[in-house]
């Protein structure tokens, strides 16, 4: 094959053979686990040593949907959150395909967000935490997404609340009739966070 690049990385035929051999090798493996080998195996790091498993993990989608290498049926997660494999691709490649650090994939969420979010849009309050002002159950209006460093592990929203405007986190919010993009955008973070991935 010619080189391709995914997730910043390029593939040459030594390197498709090296993953296909893992992934030969640990057949009986989840995607996960593989993930975890050959980002090992391709010494796939970030600059403190920790591994690049999402940029991994895009990667090894990268070429199975271009059909360069077989992975395992998904699993379900610690979770028991159902994989959802047409999410899965979404996610890889509009939201995280050009991403190569955590710093990108932030950006990469916070585009894919902004473009898709209709605002303003209704929501309710689905989680409680210190982060948040919201009760349980409590109806806001979302106004806009909120861009800056603050927004490390989750996306923020900037919405209505007492008479002013505060921000809190996209993960606490369920959308109330908004349309489709607004819905599918906000059930992709959801979903992103709950099959255990965080920025």
């Amino acid at each position: 094959m010619s080189k391709k690049r995914y997730s910043g990385r390029v593939f040459d035929a030594a390197a498709l053979e090296q993953v296909r051999d893992i992934l030969r090798t640990h057949a009986g493996a989840s995607r996960q686990q593989l993930n975890y080998r050959v980002c090992e195996a391709l010494d796939w790091r970030k600059p403190d040593g920790s591994l690049k498993d999402m940029c991994c993990r895009v990667a090894l989608l990268g070429l199975y949907r271009d059909g360069l290498i077989a992975l395992p049926p998904p699993r379900h997660s610690m979770s028991e959150h159902q994989i959802d494999e047409e999410r899965e691709e979404r996610i890889a490649m509009k939201v995280l395909v050009d991403t190569y650090d955590d710093q990108e994939a932030i950006a990469g969420w916070s585009c894919y967000l902004d473009d898709k979010l209709s605002f303003p849009f209704q929501a309710r309050c689905i989680k409680e935490s210190q982060r948040s002002p919201l009760k349980l159950g409590e109806p806001v209006q979302v106004l806009a997404m909120i861009n800056d460093d603050e927004c490390l592990t989750d996306m923020a929203v900037e919405v209505e609340w007492a008479g002013s405007t505060c921000g809190v986190p996209l993960s606490h919010l369920q959308g109330i009739d908004v349309d489709e993009d607004t819905a599918e955008a906000i059930a992709d973070w959801h979903y992103w966070l709950a099959t255990g991935n965080r920025l």
